[in-house]
């Protein structure tokens, strides 16, 4: 470039540009985001191709295997009765009209955090196989599943700082207590190291559980555990 202090100028000894040097990126597929091959230059400059399809969730008792997701594609089930606990949220009172085996519990309703469940809102319904706690619950107990005969596993959200389960059996927060165990569990049953309480009528009606397996953590059995 050749420039005047009058504002005058002029290009020679044009050269030819370099052109782009792509290097190429495989991005895979997630449960919701498709795969794709990135192209990008050191200029900057990038473009996508060769896409794939997302693979979408498998979800195995509300949780997918493939990433963590905790039943956000499944919906929560209509029809269900709740009450007002208190001006700002409500309590889970009963099945209602709901129906079907997947049962997901809602966070909300009517735009308040739904919050506790309120004992035997389950009770004397058989269909329901699986059911969703939602973050939101802080207030339930084994009686909640009481008379609930259809029941095969109970899954918690992660984010509930309250509650927790693992293989389809609730517990306290940090699983030094045992809540609930499913009525259709079968066979041997080996409670986890580390639990220091049976709660009440953890075990209710589980006929079909022959044994279970009490290790040594365990300091507190409640009235009526195994009845």
């Amino acid at each position: 470039m050749h420039e005047c202090e009058c504002g005058e100028s002029y290009k020679d000894n044009e050269v030819s540009a370099k052109g782009h040097s792509y290097t190429q990126t495989q991005v895979a597929p997630t449960c919701t985001e498709k795969g794709y091959t990135l192209h990008e230059c050191d200029c900057g400059e990038s473009y996508k191709d060769n896409e794939v399809p997302a693979k979408g969730h498998d979800y195995v008792n509300f949780v997918c295997g493939k990433c963590g997701d905790e039943g956000g594609d499944i919906p929560n089930t209509e029809g269900l009765e709740f009450v007002p606990r208190d001006r700002n949220s409500y309590s889970l009172a009963g099945i209602g009209t709901a129906q079907g085996e997947i049962l997901k519990i809602p966070a909300t309703y009517n735009g308040k955090p739904v919050v506790s469940i309120s004992w035997q809102a389950f009770s004397g319904y058989e269909g329901f196989k699986k059911v969703f706690i939602p973050e939101t619950i802080i207030s339930l107990s084994s009686y909640t599943f009481y008379n609930f005969d259809s029941l095969e596993n109970i899954t918690v959200s992660s984010k509930n700082e309250n509650y927790s389960s693992l293989n389809g059996v609730l517990y306290n927060k940090d699983k030094t207590k045992i809540i609930r165990v499913p009525t259709k569990r079968y066979g041997d049953f080996e409670i986890l190291y580390g639990v220091n309480e049976i709660y009440y009528e953890a075990f209710k009606d589980c006929a079909g559980i022959t044994s279970v397996n009490i290790p040594d953590s365990v300091k507190t059995i409640d009235g009526y555990a195994f009845a």
